[in-house]
């Protein structure tokens, strides 16, 4: 279906092309279609982008997640060993907050 979405726009002028072929009477309902067509097509396309970028998210988040239970069990298990050392908070606290305006 993406590759009939350039076709249309281009052969859209040829479509929207109202000659005096018709009469006063007859007005086509072909441009008001093919508008209300592309109208639901960014619509569709946009709510597919926002979704898309949701499913990222939530996938990050989760993955951040599991990573983190694994590291706990294997911390448990005895497979990982924590090196406590001396930290300087405030530091660590100004660089985390540089790294989120970045």
């Amino acid at each position: 279906m993406a590759e009939f979405f350039p076709s249309i726009v281009l052969r859209l002028p040829l479509l929207l092309n109202t000659d005096q072929k018709y009469s006063g009477d007859f007005i086509s309902p072909l441009p008001s279609i093919l508008f209300l067509f592309l109208y639901l097509w960014v619509l569709i396309s946009q709510a597919m982008r926002f979704g898309r970028n949701l499913l990222y998210a939530t996938q990050a988040v989760l993955l951040g997640l599991i990573n983190s239970i694994l590291d706990f069990s294997k911390i448990e298990a005895g497979k990982m060993q924590l090196n406590y050392e001396p930290t300087d908070i405030s530091t660590l606290l100004r660089k985390s907050k540089k790294q989120q305006y970045l």
